[in-house]
């Protein structure tokens, strides 16, 4: 999370090679410090852990014992408080793929328990990439790549490969396949409103990345896809609250204040939201149309079809607050006496759509909406009502929903003249200017 500053141990982790810890330069002749050496020197670590390979009988073994006694006790004459460990792997073929991801693996879960319990979770951990065999080069990649390990990558050039102006010590920037993957999966989700997917795809690749920035951006931008799964689900405090912690980190970066005015904008909705969450009004009954066309692009046909009955039972409500000054939602043993003269209901009974359409042909008002679209919605609740939605068995169709939609669209801008419905700050146009964002700033 943004704002912890505690601070962090580095710990930096190499195989050992031959050239380990000095070697001659063949252009000068001159000794010069080997890979491991010189990443300690860039690193900077708290722990530095060796992975030497032990004598076997085989003649494919390798013993690199001695370098890496050697190579411990050079780090320690420099720095005597700095911590150097040895992890001897034992591998009969140290060029034997299976062998080393075995074995290295096996180590990395040991070295990870020992320095969380010393550390906690305030390690960053660091691989020389140099040392050691082509093939243990290479298993190193794979595992952080895989998300094993949560690594930054640092090559060393060989002495006689420096460019005069060259630091021999250089990170590896390459973005690993397996983040592209997470963050491709994520925006795909985001994409389908798929929002708890998108948040888990985001909070791995917080943990996978050895990119502080992109780390902090992927837990900050999981956040908000978690805001918006509860909002989905109608949880609007809970995703006013998740919004508001995230615009105030995000506030500290310049770099993503058009992303942030966005998330601003929405929670500025979401307090309109609640303030009216009692009744139904202008920006509830939006926030419910946006819900059911994001169901209908998610192909959640039977959810979208529910909302659309929402929405139309709520735009009625509003209507008969505002046009008979009366209560709708209240039970028919508190309606008004002239209410009771036109419908009979049992006292614990609510009234129903049917039920306010003939008590407003009664009082001759009708819903402000055109004779034409008045058959559509007919026509529409004579479709749903077979369906399982309704009172019947049959599926929900891509084609009910679109229809449902269109329908929605029409009803609010009868009732809502002035409203755009395309702007809305979690409807479909933002959430796909928002995703740009996200995703580019990631």
């Amino acid at each position: 999370m943004m704002g912890e500053t505690a601070i962090r141990k580095k710990v930096l982790l190499s195989m050992v090679g031959n050239r380990d810890p000095y070697a001659l330069d063949p252009k000068t002749g001159q000794q010069t410090e080997g890979s491991i050496l010189t990443s300690f020197q860039q690193v900077e670590p708290d722990v530095v852990i060796v992975f030497p390979t032990v004598a076997q009988l085989s003649e494919k073994s390798s013993d690199t014992q001695l370098q890496a006694d050697k190579t411990s006790n050079a780090i320690k004459a420099s720095c005597p408080d700095i911590k150097v460990l040895q992890y001897p792997l034992d591998l009969p073929d140290p060029t034997d793929y299976r062998q080393l991801l075995i074995a290295l693996e096996k180590g990395i879960s040991s070295i990870q328990k020992q320095v969380q319990k010393e550390y906690g979770k305030n390690a960053e951990y660091h691989v020389n990439l140099s040392s050691g065999t082509p093939q243990m080069q290479v298993c190193w990649l794979l595992l952080v790549n895989a998300g094993r390990l949560k690594a930054k990558v640092w090559q060393v050039v060989a002495p006689e490969w420096q460019e005069n102006s060259e630091a021999r010590c250089r990170a590896v920037e390459t973005e690993f396949v397996e983040e592209q993957n997470k963050i491709s999966r994520a925006q795909h989700f985001f994409a389908d409103y798929y929002f708890k997917a998108a948040q888990d795809e985001l909070e791995l690749l917080s943990l996978a990345t050895y990119l502080p920035h992109r780390a902090l951006l992927a837990e900050e931008m999981a956040r908000v896809c978690e805001a918006y799964y509860h909002w989905d689900l109608f949880q609007h405090e809970k995703a006013r609250t998740l919004l508001t912690d995230v615009s105030k980190n995000l506030s500290r970066l310049p770099e993503v204040s058009q992303l942030n005015n966005k998330f601003m904008s929405q929670i500025e909705t979401l307090r309109l939201i609640l303030s009216s969450k009692e009744k139904e009004s202008e920006t509830n009954l939006l926030d419910l149309f946006h819900n059911a066309q994001r169901r209908r692009s998610a192909k959640q046909y039977v959810d979208c079809l529910a909302r659309f009955k929402r929405l139309y039972e709520g735009c009625q409500n509003l209507f008969l607050r505002t046009e008979l000054q009366i209560e709708p939602t209240q039970k028919y043993r508190n309606q008004p006496q002239w209410v009771k003269g036109i419908v009979q209901k049992p006292p614990d009974a609510y009234l129903g759509l049917l039920d306010w359409e003939k008590i407003l042909m009664v009082k001759k008002k009708r819903f402000p909406v055109a004779e034409h679209l008045s058959n559509e919605i007919k026509e529409y609740n004579e479709r749903r009502n077979k369906s399982i939605v309704g009172h019947g068995m049959g599926s929900v169709h891509e084609e009910d929903a679109q229809s449902a939609m269109n329908l929605a669209r029409k009803i609010l801008q009868v009732f809502f003249e002035h409203l755009d419905l395309d702007t809305y700050s979690f409807g479909e146009a933002e959430l796909n200017k928002i995703r740009s964002l996200i995703f580019k700033a990631i």
